[in-house]
């Protein structure tokens, strides 16, 4: 984080210009269109500019989603892998997290119509919440 607190406004700009959001559905392992194809548009609460339109699910869209996560379950994908296992993908996720900080932050600002530090502050408070869980997995796994 500290690299980023260090960075200057056209850091940032320049961060804001490339921002893109994914607007579709993630269903199944891919981002798509709702079924009806109607979107919300997300707005910027500072100067009233769309920053995207997200598809908006329907009923239909809600029992596929679930329907594949309950199938993804029982494929044992996650379900049925060790927790040494479970914690190198979590490690992974916080180093994605970590790697994509700036854009998320300024997604999150752009969003919300916060300051960066503003948002900055919770993902790396998320993150010291992931490193808890992955510490307890690392416990549990002492334990074995």
């Amino acid at each position: 984080m500290q690299h980023l607190l260090k960075k200057d406004h056209a850091f940032w700009q320049a961060e804001a210009n490339k921002a893109r959001i994914e607007t579709g559905l993630y269903i199944d392992g891919v981002y798509r269109d709702g079924a009806d194809r109607h979107t919300l548009e997300t707005v910027n609460p500072v100067n009233g500019e769309v920053i995207g339109e997200l598809a908006i699910a329907t009923k239909a869209d809600v029992d596929e989603a679930v329907a594949s996560a309950k199938q993804a379950y029982k494929s044992g994908v996650w379900s049925h892998i060790s927790p040494r296992k479970r914690m190198e993908v979590l490690y992974r996720f916080a180093d994605l997290v970590e790697k994509n900080a700036a854009k998320l932050t300024v997604l999150e600002s752009l969003d919300m119509g916060n300051p960066l530090l503003e948002c900055l502050l919770p993902i790396y408070l998320r993150l010291s919440v992931l490193f808890a869980i992955l510490l307890n997995v690392l416990i549990k796994l002492k334990a074995q």
